[in-house]
């Protein structure tokens, strides 16, 4: 009984406070980063097509960097997404970012200085 009583009490306290979802998630988050770096990533995933990766145009990133190569462009910086971030997105899960209001890319050619 008292195994029920503990197993209640600390239920109670997670529904209201949610201290325990809060240290798996923060916990889970640590691992969750990325770095930009010179030319194009060895490891690297795009958005598939979910209604804001498709509104913002995010899903067809592949498609465009694939056209862009064949005109003479080139990747010369793009995000390193940690192993913790590869294995949070292969599962399924959503990357963490901030939303956006509109799509932000920035093509450059051979005139323009960075």
């Amino acid at each position: 009984m008292g195994v029920l009583a503990w197993t209640v009490a600390v239920a109670a306290l997670e529904m209201r406070t949610s201290r325990i979802q809060a240290r798996v998630f923060s916990g889970m988050a640590a691992g969750l980063s990325y770095r930009v770096g010179d030319g194009p990533s060895p490891a690297i995933r795009f958005p598939g097509h979910g209604p804001y990766d498709v509104r913002m145009g995010y899903a067809r990133i592949p498609e465009w960097q694939t056209r862009l190569n064949a005109s003479g462009y080139e990747v010369r910086a793009q995000a390193r997404w940690s192993a913790g971030l590869l294995r949070h997105v292969e599962k399924g899960l959503f990357p963490p970012y901030a939303e956006k209001t509109k799509a932000g890319i920035a093509l450059y050619d051979h005139r323009e200085i960075c």
